[in-house]
């Protein structure tokens, strides 16, 4: 309570929760760090991970197809494709930023090409929303004793 008005800063946190783009982002830093863990890899790699198929009985099957699907849901690409120049750049745009229980970082090159690593945060860490929460919480608490 805030003023006798539920808090805008626990709304905020809440929002924040139930983003769909933020729910696509952990989606597909999940997918790649269930396959690659924290590997450095190029966006090219990542690419050809997810578009990798094996055909049976005329019918394409995915072997990654929850990393392409994720990929695409990002990119807004759909079907057979993924551009990995938008791809790219999203990439980069989430760079040092802590997404769910992973942070995205950008590791070098490769042959003049970027490479980035998805890094699994410790089991006690927590994600940038629930901290705000957490000193949302600490503030009120001594705010109102």
């Amino acid at each position: 309570m805030w003023l006798g008005e539920p808090d805008p800063c626990l709304t905020i946190c809440d929002i924040k929760q139930k983003d769909p783009e933020r729910e696509r982002t952990v989606a597909l830093i999940t997918q790649w760090y269930r396959l690659f863990h924290d590997k450095r890899v190029t966006i090219k790699a990542v690419v050809e991970a997810a578009m990798r198929s094996d055909i049976s009985m005329g019918t394409i099957r995915y072997c990654n197809a929850e990393l392409k699907n994720a990929i695409q849901a990002i990119t807004e690409n759909d079907g057979d494709y993924i551009d990995s120049q938008s791809f790219g750049l999203w990439i980069k745009s989430k760079a040092d930023n802590h997404i769910g229980p992973y942070l995205i970082k950008r590791d070098g090159e490769q042959h003049h090409v970027a490479c980035w690593r998805v890094i699994q945060k410790g089991a006690d860490a927590i994600d940038q929303s629930d901290e705000d929460i957490q000193v949302k919480s600490r503030w009120q608490d001594a705010l109102f004793r």
